[in-house]
């Protein structure tokens, strides 16, 4: 996003710098004045947010002859902002030659005391700094004091306005990097007041090395210009911000860092329990990095991430790349990619399908389907399906609650939980006309069950009447499946058979036989079991417990 800052720059009128210049319309000095638009949210922050700098700030502006830069016509006017838009200062004039200007101007927080109209263009490394205190009234003026900003303009020329001024506009760039983080709380955690966010492992501390030669529109060579002081690693706290559901009116804690290092997120929990999230990116100048974290007892789970241009916005990928929102309330939403999406909320009736290999993250989705699909219906690819929070995926007529086509595999993780039910299907698995492909469970809570009603002939999971599936693989998490009318709770339907079942480091909970037994109705039935569920030593070696409901 392109921030628009209108800088009147009245130019202190001290040492050689400010004098009657060359002369404008009617003969007298033509006056200079500028204005300016900063690239991306400014996070100087004013009443009106990411539009202003805030009222106090200080911005340093340097004026050479266009013709011989090493001529300093101007050295270092102090322009402090109003808060409005503004900066005030003194008045100053082009030279009295005529001759064009070049422009340059920063604002940071640097350990430099640069003395108006007398420090010149800075030949030298400084170091700038960010605060710690990032969050409530005082953080945000730490973050408006740490932003570190730079503009260029060259061959700046009077422009002969009827009144004798010539403005030109700046443009300003972010040097550092900034870090938003969002929060959402589990259903085990419910309320986060009182939680503390940090963002760890970065620097508060770099060099900056300004460069009057430098092409401003180069990420590059804007990045050239900040370097890392490594030894001032820290943790910096930042503001709390908690939401329902992660779209386009989220709102974020706010952190500026110095780039050329990871960073790690921790949230405080009123309790006095630490969560910790590391992330796996290195931050760069110039840019934005977005975590949308959800909060589980136990653990932060990283929702979505994105890393963006801070001027513009636009993605350069991530970790997990930039996440897309399925929208289910007009219709029916097909995946035919492999990117990263997110499902949340509650649809009746409108099917979530995919034909390709994303990750999926479900995020206290409730999704019911309609007449002609499951509620999740994978037609074709390898998609990875990640649970976070409760989710609920519940099949009508014919469907299983969530269905995946024979050469097609689907995976299950994350810290979450699945509740799914078929009708005269699975609950995860084949339905009523359709066998099922490959499984595989590899952490989450899930309680699948299958011919709700006692229809179908539908396992928990896997197959359904006289349709199989194929393997099933299950390498960790708690499992609790139910069949009906004599199919497996996992594996086989009435008739249609299941190729596979491995299982290991997981726990598993089933009806079985009534008698004890686990493995025949009810149970886990398969072409294949490993470990054998009747040898108890075995199944210690694979760290499976299989025990009754």
């Amino acid at each position: 996003m392109k921030t628009r800052l209108m800088i009147l720059v009245a130019v202190a009128a001290v040492a050689v710098a400010c004098h009657d210049g060359g002369e404008g319309p009617g003969g007298g000095p033509e006056e200079l004045r500028l204005s300016g638009v900063v690239k991306g949210e400014v996070v100087a922050r004013g009443a009106a947010a990411g539009e202003v700098i805030a009222a106090g700030e200080v911005v340093h502006a340097w004026v050479d002859e266009a013709v011989n830069p090493a001529v300093a016509h101007v050295k270092a006017w102090r322009l402090e902002a109003d808060g409005n838009g503004g900066l005030d200062g003194t008045t100053c004039y082009f030279p009295e030659n005529g001759n064009d200007v070049n422009i340059y101007a920063m604002h940071g927080n640097f350990d430099y005391v640069i003395e108006e109209g007398v420090t010149g263009f800075p030949s030298w490394m400084m170091t700038c700094e960010v605060e710690r205190m990032q969050a409530g009234e005082v953080g945000a003026a730490n973050r408006a004091k740490s932003d570190l900003l730079f503009a260029i303009e060259r061959g700046v020329s009077r422009g002969r306005e009827s009144d004798g001024v010539t403005t030109r506009e700046l443009t300003f760039y972010h040097l550092l990097s900034k870090v938003e983080v969002a929060l959402k709380a589990s259903d085990e955690v419910g309320d986060l007041t009182g939680a503390v966010v940090h963002v760890g492992g970065t620097l508060s501390r770099g060099y900056f090395m300004p460069d009057k030669e430098a092409v401003m529109e180069d990420a590059a060579e804007r990045g050239k210009m900040i370097a890392p002081d490594r030894s001032s690693s820290g943790t910096i706290m930042i503001d709390t911000r908690v939401t329902g559901n992660f779209d386009g009116n989220t709102e974020y804690g706010e952190a500026i860092a110095v780039p050329g290092t990871g960073l790690f997120i921790r949230v405080d929990l009123k309790d006095g329990k630490a969560l910790f999230y590391h992330s796996k990116v290195m931050l760069e100048s110039g840019k934005k990095y977005r975590y949308n974290i959800y909060v589980g007892k136990e653990r932060l789970e990283l929702v979505s991430t994105s890393i963006s241009a801070w001027e513009t916005g636009t993605s350069d990928g991530g970790e997990a790349g930039m996440m897309r929102q399925v929208d289910l309330s007009g219709g029916e939403y097909t995946i035919a990619d492999d990117g990263v999406y997110c499902v949340s909320g509650e649809s009746k009736y409108h099917s979530l399908i995919i034909k390709g290999s994303p990750t999926v993250y479900l995020v206290d989705a409730t999704i019911e389907s309609g007449s002609d699909w499951s509620p999740i219906h994978v037609v074709s690819g390898n998609p990875v399906i990640v649970l976070v929070g409760t989710n609920r995926l519940t099949g009508r007529g014919y469907y299983s609650g969530l269905y995946y086509k024979p050469g097609c595999k689907v995976t299950l993780r994350g810290e979450g939980k699945l509740i799914a039910e078929g009708a005269w299907g699975a609950g995860i698995g084949s339905y009523m006309v359709n066998p099922a492909g490959d499984l595989v469970i590899e952490s989450g809570t899930i309680e699948a069950t299958g011919g709700v009603g006692n229809q179908g002939y539908a396992a928990g999971i896997g197959g359904s009447g006289d349709y199989g599936c194929g393997s099933i693989t299950i390498t960790g998490g708690k499992v609790t499946a139910r069949g009906s009318d004599g199919a497996a709770a996992i594996g086989a339907g009435k008739n249609g058979p299941c190729s596979s079942i491995v299982l290991e480091n997981c726990e598993i909970h089933v009806p079985g036989d009534g008698k004890g037994g686990l493995s025949g109705e009810n149970g886990i039935v398969a072409g294949s079991v490993v470990p054998d569920l009747s040898d108890g030593e075995e199944m210690r070696e694979k760290g499976v417990r299989v025990e009754g409901i």
